[in-house]
């Protein structure tokens, strides 16, 4: 039995598709009422409960014998992430796979990828077996600015002339599913999980243009352009400060690195980035006149 938890987002979503799709035993632990219901309604067993009550996660481990651990991105990850993995060594869960970042290390000038650090090394020293995923930035974060490319077939982003070794979260999805369905091959490992090619967003523009049909154009934002952006559109200062060290290390060519674990996990190339812009189209693509 798997318990899934982070079923509903990006990676979430996908990875509980597969999972049903190939007849695995797995529940989801959800968070919030009305995705629990429609999570249900397909037939998906589900526990409502959140990473602050761990004794709602310790009754969801009930027969579990690998934890899936994701969860939002949180100044608090390691605490209730933390929380997770002490519930899940408490109810006897032998195993957790969890979802990392790229660039983990507690040296990086980048808040996120320290967190995760932090966190990966808890998980480590649990006496768990353990599989980490580290995953680059997601192809499907360009979907945050498909009102403007849209609307006005253009996209701006702090991230300079960077390329970028982006990654199809789908990819993602499907190598936690295989490493959830085969642990014991997998077992206190870690993947650096990367798309086949380093793109700049010019180039992604171009292929978007391509699938679209239609002009696509990138901008490059300044720092402070992207972070007045950011904080008008609500975000919380450490996340967007977070997101501007991100962006910063973009810049600093820290994540164009191709690995081939995608490969070595699935046996295939992972997704290429015209077969996203190919898929999501219709999100980019703007509005039909009536």
């Amino acid at each position: 039995m798997i318990l899934v938890t982070g079923g509903t987002g990006t990676i979430g979503t996908e990875l509980v598709r597969l999972l049903r799709d190939r007849g695995a035993a797995f529940r989801v632990f959800a968070r919030t009422p009305a995705k629990a219901r429609t999570l249900r309604d397909t037939g998906i067993e589900v526990v409502e409960g959140n990473l602050d009550q761990p004794q709602q996660l310790e009754a969801a481990c009930d027969g579990v014998d690998t934890l899936f651990l994701l969860s939002p991105v949180d100044p608090r990850q390691d605490e209730l992430q933390g929380r997770a993995i002490g519930a899940a060594r408490r109810a006897g869960v032998p195993r957790v796979v969890r979802v990392s970042g790229a660039g983990a290390r507690t040296g990086s000038p980048v808040s996120f990828s320290r967190w995760h650090a932090t966190t990966d090394k808890r998980l480590e020293e649990s006496g768990l077996a353990y599989t980490l995923l580290r995953p680059t930035w997601f192809m499907q974060n360009l979907l945050m600015s498909a009102t403007s490319i849209a609307a006005e077939g253009r996209f701006s982003l702090p991230a300079g002339e960077a390329a970028v070794a982006a990654i199809d979260a789908r990819d993602v999805a499907a190598v936690a599913a295989a490493v959830l369905l085969s642990p014991a091959a997998h077992e206190n490992r870690a993947y650096e999980l990367t798309g086949s090619a380093a793109l700049r967003f010019e180039e992604m523009a171009e292929q978007l243009a391509t699938a679209t049909g239609r002009a696509v154009r990138y901008q490059a934002a300044s720092p402070e352009q992207a972070g007045a952006a950011f904080r008008s559109a609500g975000l919380p200062d450490w996340l967007a400060d977070g997101m501007l060290e991100m962006y910063a290390s973009f810049r600093a060519g820290e994540w164009a690195r191709v690995t081939g674990d995608v490969h070595k996990v699935l046996g295939r190339a992972p997704l290429a980035f015209e077969d996203f812009a190919r898929d999501y189209a219709n999100a980019f693509a703007p509005p039909r006149k009536a």
